[in-house]
């Protein structure tokens, strides 16, 4: 069994090193540590643990708006927030959030915190999450384990995945807790349909496609100026660009003319550190750009697209062969 990780945000040096000791003495885990709390909403996305603990006072947000955008990301994630100051209005406010537990950092808190870090990294031990459950099925077995990995690129691959074999066109992904809704039109339907796909069931599309190719079913798709091989493959693409910012709260906007992308990320070139709203605009030449990039990325001149293997490659050669 892989060793357990905590994240631990807190603005005090000596208070966290006190901390990280009290909980190496009672646990196992692996403790990451993080000062501020944009910091923390970075690591948390980029990294898989079983437990935060946030410290109430951090510097730029507060614990709370931390732990909320942590949330963004991992709805399911236990926490456990601590506080020096005495109001119980804080106290409460962080059980709304669904902490485990809030402790007053005075005393010997600490070997409290450790006490429930304990038992709550016990309890996941215990009771396997999600991912530990697909791991543990045998009838997933076949699955590359990096397939089942939760990031924007699998996710959004396997919806695109479904929304080619239905014929579903002119799209709007919203991501929200525990999945996506998904708002698009049938061929040659009037009015819009709402999709749900819940996180819970990516494991099951991933498996049903990887079957559907391994049997050689033809891979459906919609052709569009914005969409030349489906949405399969712009929306893995767009995937890759998200998980590389650590994104969160994604809308992804499917336009006459342009695909357009907005949520919150990591921007590196911004003088301000951390998370930031961001709005991206594809046109059919952007589109053409990144599925490209895509293509080479994955060592492929060509797409899957059919057509004899001399003609043009890229986006290029694909509309020449289906126009």
């Amino acid at each position: 069994m892989s060793q357990q990780r905590v994240l631990l945000v807190d603005g005090n040096p000596e208070r966290a090193t006190y901390i990280r000791n009290t909980l190496s003495f009672n646990t196992t885990a692996n403790i990451a540590h993080r000062q501020d709390g944009e910091s923390g909403v970075l690591w948390a996305g980029a990294n898989e643990c079983q437990l935060c603990i946030i410290s109430y006072e951090l510097s730029g947000i507060d614990g709370l708006e931390t732990l909320a955008r942590i949330r963004n990301r991992k709805p399911n994630l236990p926490a456990i927030m601590f506080s020096e100051s005495t109001d119980q209005h804080v106290a409460i406010a962080a059980f709304r959030e669904g902490v485990r537990d809030f402790v007053p950092a005075r005393g010997n808190f600490g070997e409290i915190i450790a006490e429930i870090a304990s038992k709550t990294i016990g309890e996941i031990v215990d009771s396997p999450d999600a991912s530990q459950q697909v791991l543990n099925d045998p009838t997933l077995a076949h699955i590359p384990r990096e397939r089942l990995a939760p990031t924007y690129q699998n996710r959004l691959r396997s919806i695109g995945r479904q929304l080619d074999i239905y014929g579903f066109h002119t799209i709007t992904i919203l991501e929200i807790e525990g999945g996506f809704i998904v708002r698009a039109n049938r061929q040659r339907g009037r009015a819009p349909q709402a999709l749900e796909f819940p996180d819970r069931d990516f494991p099951r599309l991933v498996a049903s496609a990887i079957d559907s190719d391994a049997h050689g079913e033809d891979r459906a798709f919609h052709q569009s100026n914005l969409t030349p091989t489906g949405y399969e493959d712009l929306l893995r693409a767009l995937g890759y660009r998200l998980d590389a910012i650590v994104a969160n709260s994604v809308v992804i906007s499917e336009l006459n003319e342009m695909c357009v992308v907005s949520g919150r990320g990591n921007d590196e070139t911004s003088a301000v550190p951390g998370l930031m709203p961001f709005n991206w605009f594809y046109y059919a030449s952007d589109v053409e750009f990144m599925l490209n990039e895509a293509f080479k990325r994955r060592g492929k001149g060509e797409s899957k697209a059919p057509g004899p293997a001399k003609e043009p490659s890229g986006i290029r050669g694909i509309f020449k062969r289906l126009n």
